[in-house]
């Protein structure tokens, strides 16, 4: 017997794996060749964004299916819609993850000692003098999160090495932006490098 994607969701929903298996095989290659564009062929990026969407939907689904019924319906009747949203937010998540660790400037411990050149002392500064520089204009309730935020990590990895909340990491880092505007040009070549 032939079942409704609607009836495959919510079944999903209430926890039916194979309900899960079956809608996970059928967008399965559809989600793939979607996510592959948005990743410009880059199949690893195009793996973990469609791994994680399935992944994050498993989880949320039944949150919502008891939570919030019209958001359910909403979901369960423009399905394809909903994986194609999800499928580029996940697309756009890993490019950034991967930007973001190739931009990663190394952290002040593990940079070698200043070689200081007396002609060009007040030319350029090391990466590791840079950094401690700038962090010198913020209070010491920001320096630790913006130094994390530079070494690339994310508002969630920041949260859990510091305590704090993302909502208050996201604003400890506003307030860094606006207190170091004026070295943009420095922050940026230091995350070149």
């Amino acid at each position: 017997m032939e079942h409704t994607e609607s009836q495959l969701i919510e079944w999903w929903a209430q926890g039916r794996r194979e309900a899960a298996e079956l809608l996970i095989r059928k967008y399965y290659p559809y989600a793939y060749s979607l996510c592959l564009g948005y990743c410009k062929g880059n199949q690893e990026l195009t793996n973990n964004a469609v791994q994680l969407f399935f992944a994050r939907f498993s989880q949320t689904l039944p949150k919502i299916y008891k939570e919030d019924k019209s958001k359910f319906e909403s979901i369960r009747d423009n399905f394809q819609a909903y994986l194609l949203i999800g499928i580029k937010n996940n697309a756009k998540e890993q490019i950034r993850l991967m930007l973001r660790r190739n931009s990663k400037i190394a952290p002040i411990s593990s940079l070698p000692p200043q070689k200081t050149n007396p002609d060009s002392e007040t030319d350029s500064f090391e990466r590791k003098n840079a950094l401690e520089y700038i962090l010198s204009f913020l209070p010491n309730s920001q320096k630790q999160v913006y130094q994390l935020y530079l070494e690339g990590y994310s508002y969630e990895e920041i949260a859990n090495q510091t305590d704090l909340n993302k909502a208050q990491i996201r604003g400890r880092i506003e307030r860094s932006n606006k207190t170091l505007k004026g070295h943009r040009a420095l922050i940026k070549h230091l995350l070149i490098q």
